[in-house]
């Protein structure tokens, strides 16, 4: 188990999509994720035991969006609890990882709000609308 299956996983989403290492590459600077085909190839090579450490959060949301995936899916053998979800609430959650840090913050304001309001009823006027441009 552990960061070898995640790298097994993302080099065999990237086969089964028919990405070289330099068009995967190029696939996700869009995605905000600027890496070489030679960093990916460092990647795939962990399986071999060279100890690599698992990428940051924005690089897994990245992959996750790139191939379709849950970040969830993604990392689960890495962190078995991560995969195993308790209840239909928590299954709603399972991409929640994938928000950007902006989005992320105002879900949480919105969680707070509507945790400390007296009866449970969100305060429009304090909610900031979210920007889809």
């Amino acid at each position: 188990m552990g960061t070898t299956v995640f790298y097994e996983k993302i080099r065999a989403l990237r086969l089964a999509k028919g990405l070289s290492l330099r068009s995967m590459s190029e696939e996700l600077a869009p995605l905000s994720l600027n890496i070489s085909h030679a960093g990916i190839a460092r990647w795939e090579r962990a399986q071999r035991g060279d100890g690599l450490h698992l990428p940051k959060r924005q690089t897994i949301s990245a992959l996750a969006r790139l191939f379709e995936v849950s970040a969830a899916w993604l990392l689960e053998d890495v962190y078995p609890s991560v995969g195993t979800t308790a209840n239909g609430k928590q299954r709603q959650m399972d991409n929640l990882e994938l928000l950007t840090d902006s989005e992320f913050e105002i879900i949480l304001n919105l969680k707070n709000q509507f945790l400390a309001s007296n009866n449970n009823q969100i305060n429009a006027k304090n909610i900031k609308p979210l920007d889809y441009e």
